[in-house]
């Protein structure tokens, strides 16, 4: 009875070892280099974890117990590398999960004692466990998120002298086609029919203490108030917020151009999945589609995606070539990427977003410095040689009346698959937008 019980423990024992490595190995983002830890990742670790489940599976069915024990030896030793990896290197997120590591392989050894026991004296398999725990310390060193790549302009925000904030409800005229609301810090932009309300400030969703999976990071509770407001000229207003952020609204009657520029200061690395360098929503449109300066011959229609797979995703991103590229994933927002239109964009120069309604431009939206401060080092959940700035967007609906959204950010893991976090840099970011009615 014993020996049937620890042979159906080891047939689940390794059959958890085949399922779990395949189906990370299936579903995990590819195309990164040889170079790169997610290549060994991704790719070799969970296919060298299945053969070894698969070999024990083998020798278990021939009832081989040294090669069974031996298995189970180098599956337990990759548990306690992780286990300790995890507590060293992930000592916040990882504070209970990395015990749990650890009981596994203690109970692997265990069994793994059990075959042992009695058996041949032969142990030629254990000059692998040296090797196993070095894989299970890999498995968690590589979850470790690349260095901030970003670049804050570094520019002094300006001062906002009065000490008082607005109330809830104001709501700032900026001519007949603009307003911004202080206390939520939106801005309200109408081009004709079309509107484009914008969330301008650098935001984060979780913010990981120690670079792990966002996930199992706490909620973001930086507090975000308005504190004071000033009213510098007419038509051009400045107000301050709790989170160390400066937005500054200015409208140009000549032209009627919108000018709304940012301003955050972060003192340290942050580390985050999803974050917005501005957020644009678009409405009221018959049928939007986009076209962007390094490109402007090509309009791009926006379209509904799924999540997490299904209709793709259509996104746009600078890469460290600085060549601008609009493509198209292959499911949700999973790669492969097919590419719909590029063009040469050099750092520090502009990008100009066109938002066409029927294939009339309405309006443009400038971005000054995005291509100054992002960072163009590889993604680690998109593959496919896709970096982690992006400006992603999308249809709410079916319908092509159905709203849109634009995200932009200088570095997040939105796109591809995984809650692996990347960072900003400490240091000044300013977002200057301009928004341009076309008449």
């Amino acid at each position: 009875m014993t020996e049937f019980l620890l042979r159906c423990i080891c047939l689940l024992t390794f059959a958890v070892h085949i399922v779990v490595p395949t189906t990370y190995l299936w579903v995990s983002p590819k195309g990164f280099p040889l170079t790169h830890s997610r290549f060994w990742l991704n790719l070799v670790l969970p296919l060298v974890v299945a053969v070894v489940a698969v070999w024990g599976v083998w020798h278990l069915r021939k009832q081989r117990t040294y090669f069974v024990a031996t298995a189970i030896l180098l599956i337990s030793s990759g548990w306690l590398g992780g286990a300790v990896a995890g507590r060293v290197l992930f000592p916040y997120s990882l504070r209970g999960f990395w015990a749990v590591g650890l009981m596994i392989s203690l109970c692997g050894f265990a069994l793994c004692w059990m075959f042992y026991r009695g058996g041949p004296k032969h142990r030629s398999g254990i000059v692998l466990v040296p090797v196993c725990l070095l894989a299970g310390v890999f498995s968690v060193w590589a979850q470790l998120p690349p260095t901030s790549s970003t670049r804050p302009l570094n520019i002094t925000p300006p001062t906002v002298t009065q000490d008082h904030a607005a109330p809830p409800q104001l709501k700032i005229a900026l001519g007949e086609q603009a307003s911004y609301r202080p206390a939520t810090s939106d801005l309200f932009v109408s081009f004709e029919h079309v509107n484009v309300h914008c969330l301008p400030r650098l935001s984060f969703d979780r913010i990981s203490p120690d670079g792990f999976w966002s996930l199992i990071a706490p909620r973001n509770t930086t507090r975000r108030q308005l504190v004071a407001t000033e009213s510098i000229d007419v038509g051009q207003h400045r107000f301050a917020y709790q989170d160390q952020a400066i937005v500054e609204v200015l409208r140009q009657p000549e032209n009627d151009e919108i000018i709304c520029t940012t301003w955050r200061t972060l003192a340290e690395d942050t580390y985050s999945h999803l974050n917005t360098f501005t957020l644009l929503i678009v409405a009221g449109h018959s049928e939007l589609s986009l076209s962007f300066s390094p490109c402007p011959e090509v309009q791009i229609e926006v379209l509904p995606s799924d999540y997490p797979t299904g209709r793709p995703a259509r996104m746009a991103y600078l890469g460290a070539n600085e060549m601008f590229n609009v493509v198209e994933a292959t499911s949700g927002e999973k790669g492969p990427f097919r590419q719909l239109a590029s063009g040469k964009l050099t750092r520090g120069e502009p990008l100009t977003i066109s938002l066409h309604d029927e294939n009339r431009v309405v309006g443009t939206i400038e971005l000054d410095d995005w291509t100054q401060q992002l960072s163009t080092d590889l993604s680690p959940t998109a593959g496919w040689g896709l970096p982690m700035n992006a400006i992603e967007f999308r249809r709410s609906g079916d319908s092509k009346q159905s709203s849109v959204e634009i995200f932009v950010t200088l570095a997040a893991t939105s796109v591809g698959r995984g809650w692996e976090t990347v960072g900003h840099r400490p240091g000044t970011y300013r977002n200057r937008m301009t928004f341009s009615p076309v008449r």
